[in-house]
């Protein structure tokens, strides 16, 4: 009779505390958006930091860290032009986690930036002009002797009368 009630006992704690919960994993799943519009963020990331795990959110602004192991993490949410967000949170052996994230615009100021270049200022003076090396009016054929016309007729836009 004892062997049996110890049988019903043992059974019994097996049946309310389920040792593979232990060893399940956590899931950490959510949606990234822009504070201001609502909007989502593709391609937003999502880092465990500590650790190699990551994921980038999808065209839904939605992302899904999965397979981690039960305990506290540190969640790093980030995206280009946006503040970094951290949040910690701690997990259980399979529990999935809902964390929607707002992150907040940053707005980037640089001072004025002026491009010129000297070539277009060259062209502009000289328009109408060309340049005709000696080499390339020695490269013509000619009968006797190198000849200018023949040479200024092979530039664009010169035709012969």
């Amino acid at each position: 009779m004892k062997a049996a009630s110890l049988f019903l006992f043992i059974f019994g704690l097996f049946l309310f505390v389920n040792p593979a919960n232990a060893r399940q994993n956590a899931t950490i799943n959510g949606n990234i958006t822009d504070a201001s519009s609502g909007e989502f963020l593709i391609g937003a990331n999502v880092l465990v930091t500590g650790t190699n795990r990551g994921a980038s959110t999808n065209t839904s602004g939605f992302y899904v860290l999965s397979n981690l192991a039960p305990g506290s993490y540190r969640i790093r949410f980030s995206y280009l032009g946006y503040q970094d967000l951290f949040k910690e949170v701690e997990l259980e052996g399979g529990q999935s986690l809902r964390l929607d994230v707002e992150l907040l615009p940053t707005g980037f100021e640089l001072e004025e930036l002026v491009i010129t270049s000297e070539r277009e200022r060259e062209e502009r003076r000289n328009i109408g002009v060309s340049t005709i090396s000696q080499e390339l009016i020695t490269q013509v054929p000619a009968v006797l002797q190198a000849d200018v016309f023949r040479s200024v007729q092979l530039l664009p836009g010169v035709k012969a009368a």
